[in-house]
């Protein structure tokens, strides 16, 4: 088993061009870089295996669909639904007057701190 795990490392070395194993003997010689290199993407190879092994199982992407946003877009009103004599820019000017700028009608949750075990 031995003897045949050699006999295919020396296969593959043999394919390697020089420059390129001068270099990796260069590498493999200066522990103080092999090392931390080594393991930096040991760790790197780990996490990705790890994430596509267990990462979450969503959707496709085929699935998803574009969601129109949460605020509409402004609209002006129908014309022909609404009374002939009512201005479309009055009624704008009105909206944007009664629009609460600081949401002054928030208030914060209260909190109940009658709780009994």
């Amino acid at each position: 088993m031995k003897d045949k795990i050699t006999q295919i490392f020396t296969k593959i070395w043999e394919r390697i061009p020089q420059r390129i194993k001068d270099v990796l003997v260069k590498f493999y010689t200066n522990k103080k870089i092999f090392w931390p290199v080594t393991i930096a993407f040991s760790l790197i190879f780990f996490i990705i295996l790890l994430g596509l092994l267990f990462g979450n199982k969503t959707r496709p992407i085929s699935e998803i669909k574009n969601t129109p946003s949460a605020t509409p877009a402004f609209q002006l009103p129908d014309s022909s639904s609404k009374d002939p004599n009512s201005d479309p820019l009055q009624d704008l000017k009105k909206k944007i007057n009664d629009f609460d700028v600081k949401q002054s009608r928030l208030t914060p949750p209260t909190i109940n701190f009658d709780i009994q075990f």
